[in-house]
């Protein structure tokens, strides 16, 4: 099953990173490296929902190799799961230098400002993970489709703990629900488009 999970992942960046523009002539290498955490919880119908993202990527085309890009996205979602009211729906990003992330483990330390499309207030979350990782599964696919495409990825489960916390409180604290960690490498070799 984790295997089955790993392809999915590798084939759904891939899909993404094909779409994202045409290739050329020449060689172009793609990296990212993710870790994602996921908090629910509540109490009768009032539930809560936490997640983060968090993500280093880099589009390494010669001869020039710019550096990597930090990137950390938060949702939390407060709802009513009897009648389906939503009480907050906040969402933000935010460019982060506190990622340190391998194919073993991670942690983010950062803050996000959150816009709640409830309120249409912002407010800004400081977000504290760490993430550990079991086994790691490799994936390696090949295309020659017009040349060479080269991806290879590696995933795992993995434990997260930590806080999402804001002014108001906590919205995330202690062991997340699910979390795992992807590293993602994609080779094109002679593409014209």
């Amino acid at each position: 099953m984790k295997g089955i999970r790993a392809a999915a992942s590798v084939l759904m960046l891939a899909s993404v990173l094909a779409a994202a523009g045409p290739g050329h002539a020449g060689v172009q290498i793609v990296q990212s490296e993710r870790a994602w955490a996921q908090w629910s919880g509540g109490a009768g119908c009032l539930q809560s929902f936490v997640h983060v993202l968090a993500e280093r990527s880099a589009v390494l085309d010669p001869p020039g190799a710019p550096p990597r890009v930090s990137v950390a996205w938060v949702s939390v979602v407060k709802a009513d799961a009897c009648s389906g009211a939503v009480f907050e729906s906040s969402h933000g990003r935010a460019f982060v230098r506190g990622l340190r992330i391998g194919p073993q483990s991670a942690s983010l330390r950062a803050t996000v400002d959150l816009q709640d499309a409830v309120s249409g207030t912002t407010r800004p979350v400081r977000v504290e993970v760490d993430w550990t990782a079991g086994s790691v599964e490799p994936v390696t696919l090949t295309d020659h489709d017009r040349g060479v495409v080269r991806i290879t990825a590696s995933s795992a489960d993995a434990a997260a703990t930590g806080s999402v916390v804001r002014d108001t409180g906590p919205a995330a604290t202690g062991e997340a629900a699910a979390g795992g960690l992807l590293t993602f490498r994609r080779i094109a070799a002679g593409r014209d488009g």
